[in-house]
C-alpha cells in the first residue's frame, strides 16, 4: 500500500448540485450542512461552545488523521462501486470544463 508521501494527491472542488446528478441518495445530505465549503470556517461550534479556541490547525489535524488511518491497515475500508462513482463523477466534471 502506498503511503500519502508515495501517494500523488490533486485536490479538486466539484459543486454539490454536480455530485447529486450522480446519485440521488448524495444529493440530499450534500445540500444540506454541506452544500457550502466551511472546511476552515469554526464559528458553527463557537456558537454552541462559547470559549472554543482550536488549538490544532488544520494542516497538522489533517495530517494526525492520515497517521491514524495509516497506523491500522485494518480501519482503511475500500468500496469499489464507491471509487468508481467517484472517478465517473470527477471524469464528467472535467470533460465540462474542458
Amino acid at each position: 500500500m502506498l503511503t500519502n508521501k508515495e501517494r500523488k494527491t490533486e485536490a479538486i472542488h466539484i459543486p454539490s448540485d454536480f455530485i447529486g446528478r450522480f446519485d440521488e441518495n448524495l444529493y440530499g445530505s450534500l445540500m444540506g450542512d454541506k452544500a457550502h465549503s466551511v472546511i476552515f470556517d469554526n464559528s458553527k461550534i463557537k456558537r454552541f461552545v462559547p470559549g472554543f479556541q482550536a488549538t490544532i490547525p488544520f494542516c497538522e489535524g489533517i495530517k494526525r488523521t492520515l497517521q491514524w488511518f495509516e497506523a491500522e491497515p485494518g480501519r482503511i475500508q475500500m468500496n469499489p462501486a464507491k471509487s468508481q462513482l467517484v472517478e465517473t463523477i470527477i471524469q464528467a466534471y472535467r470533460r465540462g470544463w474542458q
